[in-house]
């Protein structure tokens, strides 16, 4: 006689966003080290949160899963993975988030939030000479005394990197942070915390996963080293002084006031 045959189990949705951060994405785990202390620091009571360039809602949704009294929109400007975000949060009965198909720019709620998150997302807008009117943006979407939360890639010639392996990133120009500090000025935003995020030894295992490419035994080889070096790490180096420039690093990470 025949068995049937067994479909493979598959893990449920609930489950995805648990382990989002992934057991080998490095990338991840730095990014939300990095930023989760300046969210989760925010006040338990009902918020309204913006996640500005919310790509496929992980992070949305993870953050709707960890604070559940916050009402959440994510947009971002890329249809398919708004429809992603939505059927997720379908799946994970998650009635506190959800997206908007549309462009920053052209992006206008229907009330001011508390808080408004962009993750490696507003360096796009900035490549192409619209830093100015993003952070017009930012300022104009957050709530008097609400607070802007922005992750970003720093520019290359800050970024410090071990000169014989692959860049940790596609190398950009943008974000220095005299930049940040003069958008939030013209833009009417104060400036809570200016630091640098993921420093030399987790830049350096960015670059060892990106030399193992996509290659599974690679990947698994390397992960080990890129574990030890991100404890090396010590991802942030505490709240620095808008006057004084952070310490080396591959990312920024700015916390900015709209005043009350």
């Amino acid at each position: 006689m025949i068995g049937r045959a067994t479909a493979p189990v598959q893990p449920t949705a609930r489950r995805l966003v648990q382990r989002v951060w992934g057991i080998t994405d490095i990338d991840a785990r730095q990014k939300w080290s990095a930023v989760w202390p300046a969210i989760g620091g925010l006040p338990r009571t009902s918020l309204r949160v913006l996640d500005a360039g919310c790509g496929d809602g992980t992070w949305t949704l993870e953050i709707a899963r960890r604070r559940p009294p916050w009402h959440l929109i994510g947009v971002d400007r890329d249809a398919v993975s708004i429809a992603r975000a939505c059927s997720m949060a379908e799946q994970l009965s998650i009635q506190s988030a959800r997206f908007i198909t549309t462009d920053f720019l052209d992006y206008q709620p229907d009330a001011p939030f508390d808080a408004v998150l962009s993750v490696a997302s507003a360096h796009y807008l900035v490549d192409e000479g619209l830093g100015e009117p993003l952070f017009a943006k930012f300022a104009n979407w957050l709530a008097p005394g609400g607070r802007l939360i922005l992750y970003g890639p720093r520019r290359h010639e800050e970024v410090p990197m071990f000169g014989r392996l692959p860049a940790p990133f596609d190398m950009r120009e943008v974000f220095a942070p005299a930049d940040l500090i003069r958008f939030c000025a013209g833009a009417g935003l104060e400036v809570e915390a200016l630091t640098g995020a993921v420093h030399r030894m987790g830049t350096l295992a960015k670059q060892i996963r990106r030399l193992a490419g996509s290659s599974g035994p690679a990947r698994a080889l390397a992960y080990p080293i890129e574990l030890a070096l991100l404890g090396l790490d010590g991802i942030g180096n505490g709240v620095g002084s808008p006057t004084v420039t952070p310490t080396p690093s591959s990312a920024l990470l700015l916390v900015a006031r709209r005043p009350i």
